[in-house]
């Protein structure tokens, strides 16, 4: 048996750590589907009422459709200019055990979030989860906490798409935020908040040359 590399730097912390979120969501997903059900109902059906999250198809022909068309493509960051987005389909999604859990603080923004596709049964059965007290919190630009971005491209990053394999899911959510903290634009793409910030519980950066999209 190999000896496993040892890690080194801070990024390859970062990247383990990011290793052990996907393989937390796929356990996840092997225990829905190994769960059994003696009943004649379609396994696609069990799996889907298992991940307690209603899931809505919606139709192109609805107005709503063309406005999401609209924002993913209009809000693709200007620096993520070798590859562009299309839109294939849009499916709304709730989970009505969660929804006492949602603070409005007033503050309101609709805002993506892209991830494997391997994660996202762990996603919407358990919701976005932060990284767990014992992880170290280097290698995070803004601490432990759960990322979103307005730029649909940014977070499309976060998919892991290659060239054959090109199709993923991002998430735009309403989140409601508080203590809202915004630093100023940085040239800079290797920065990170060396000292918790502990007063306020969003923290932001405004990218450069930042376009407003009117919808």
């Amino acid at each position: 048996m190999r000896v496993p590399p040892l890690i080194r730097t801070m990024d390859e912390v970062k990247e383990k750590l990011d290793l052990l979120k996907s393989l937390d969501d796929i356990e996840f997903a092997v225990s829905v589907l190994k769960q059994e059900d003696v009943s004649k109902e379609n396994i696609l059906d069990i799996h889907y009422r298992q991940l307690k999250c209603d899931i809505r198809p919606m139709d192109e022909k609805e107005p709503m459709y063309d406005v999401l068309r609209r924002y993913l493509e209009t809000n693709h960051g200007v620096t993520h200019n070798w590859y562009t987005l299309e839109l294939l389909d849009v499916f709304e999604c709730a989970k009505p055990d969660l929804d006492n859990l949602f603070l409005d603080h007033g503050n309101r923004m609709l805002l993506w979030h892209g991830s494997r596709l391997t994660n996202w049964v762990g996603i919407l059965g358990r919701g976005l989860k932060i990284a767990p007290p014992e992880a170290p919190s280097t290698g995070y630009m803004f601490g432990k906490g759960i990322y979103f971005a307005d730029s649909s491209s940014k977070s499309a990053n976060y998919i892991y798409p290659t060239q054959k394999k090109n199709v993923g899911l991002v998430a735009l959510c309403e989140v409601s935020e508080v203590a809202w903290c915004v630093f100023p634009p940085i040239s800079s793409l290797n920065c990170h908040v060396s000292v918790p910030l502990v007063r306020f519980f969003s923290l932001g950066s405004i990218p450069l040359n930042r376009a407003l999209v009117r919808l």
